[in-house]
């Protein structure tokens, strides 16, 4: 089974004017890695946006190539350490269409 993942960043024009390195990867419930992607966000100088306003920053990450090797619990980690950020988990569920019960 591979995924994609699209994520969604709110940030203020100045915190981003060089590029921020952002690391995930996919791991199991026990903590193995089965995939890691690095992405980068930047955007323009704050000079062309409105004071206060925040910027809507789209990255999508390709993990179609990883197999999962079961039905079960996995989650997303994103490291933002780099870029003077923390990281944060999204946990998730993963099941097989052979194993869906229908009735």
């Amino acid at each position: 089974m591979g995924m994609m993942l699209a994520l969604m960043f709110e940030a203020a024009p100045d915190e981003i004017v060089t590029p921020k390195e952002i690391r995930i990867h996919v791991e199991s419930a026990d903590g193995a890695r089965l995939a890691e992607a690095i992405g980068s966000l930047q955007g323009g100088p704050p000079n062309q946006h409105d004071p206060g306003e925040l910027l809507m920053l789209p990255l999508a990450l390709d993990f179609r190539e990883v197999s999962l090797p079961a039905a079960g619990r996995y989650q997303v980690v994103m490291d933002m350490e780099r870029a003077g950020g923390s990281s944060a988990s999204l946990a998730f569920r993963a099941g097989f269409a052979s194993e869906v019960q229908h009735g």
